[in-house]
C-alpha cells in the first residue's frame, strides 16, 4: 500500500495530501499540460486540481481508498481525474468548446492525444506501438536499438513461437517486461511454467490495458 494510502486510513489527512502531492505532483502537471499550453494557465488548473482533490476531507482520494478492488492504479485513475477536472475549468472558461488536437503533432501522436484528452482513455491504453511481423524480425529490431517499453506476444507464431522471442528477449534485457497471449491450453501452461504474465484469449482491453499496467509497476519496483 502506498505510504499516502496508509495515512489516509488512518485520519491524517494533512500527511496523506502531502505524501500524495510529493508523488504524484509531476504527473498531474504533465496530464494538464496535454489539454492546456498556458504556463499561467497549467498553474491556475493545477490549484484547481489540487482544491478538487482535497475537497470535502479528501472526498476523492476517499472514494479511490475505500473501494475493495482497484480496477486501475492510482496513476491510471489520477490521469482520468485530472482530465476531466481540467475539461471541466476549460468549459468554464471557454464554453463548451471542445478541445482541438494540436496541428503540429505527428499522425501517431495525434493518435495519441485524442486517445488519452478527447477519448477518455488512460495513458496505459495509448503507448506508441512497434510491431514485428515475427519473432526473429522482433530481435532484429531490438539488436538494431529499437526502444521497447514492454513487449506483447502471441504464443502461437510461426517460425519462432512466442515463448522463444520471450527467452531471448530476456537473455538480451533481463528487465523487459514481457506478456504472452494465447487461447490454446499448451501455451497456457507453458507460459505458467516460465512465469511470463499471459492474457488468455480472447480478451477485452481493459484487461490486456491492466496486466500491462501491472507489468510496467513491476518492472518499476525492481
Amino acid at each position: 500500500m502506498e505510504p499516502w494510502l496508509t495515512a489516509l486510513n488512518v485520519g491524517d489527512f494533512q500527511a496523506a495530501w502531502d505524501l500524495f502531492a510529493e508523488r504524484y505532483r509531476r504527473l498531474m502537471v504533465a496530464t494538464i499540460k496535454r489539454l492546456v499550453p498556458d504556463h499561467d494557465d497549467v498553474m491556475d488548473v493545477f490549484s484547481t486540481v489540487c482544491q478538487a482533490l482535497s475537497a470535502n476531507d479528501f472526498a476523492r482520494l476517499k472514494q479511490y481508498s475505500d473501494r475493495s478492488t482497484q480496477s486501475a492504479s492510482v496513476a491510471t485513475w489520477l490521469v482520468a481525474v485530472v482530465r476531466n477536472l481540467t475539461i471541466d475549468w476549460l468549459r468554464q472558461r471557454d464554453g463548451r468548446r471542445r478541445p482541438s488536437i494540436p496541428s503540429n503533432l505527428s499522425a501517431l501522436q495525434q493518435q495519441i492525444y485524442a486517445a488519452i484528452c478527447l477519448g477518455g482513455h488512460s495513458h496505459v491504453e495509448a503507448y506508441e506501438v512497434i510491431r514485428a511481423r515475427s519473432g526473429p524480425e522482433a530481435l532484429r529490431m531490438a539488436d538494431n536499438g529499437a526502444q521497447f517499453d514492454i513487449v506483447f506476444s502471441d504464443v502461437v507464431m510461426p517460425g519462432m513461437t512466442g515463448l522463444e522471442l520471450a527467452d531471448k528477449l530476456k537473455k538480451r534485457r533481463p528487465l523487459l517486461p514481457i506478456i504472452l497471449t494465447t487461447g490454446y491450453s499448451e501455451g497456457i501452461i507453458a507460459a505458467g511454467a516460465r512465469e511470463f504474465p499471459l492474457v488468455r484469449k480472447p480478451y477485452r482491453m481493459e484487461t490486456l490495458a491492466g496486466a500491462v499496467d501491472k507489468a510496467l509497476a513491476t518492472q518499476r519496483a525492481h
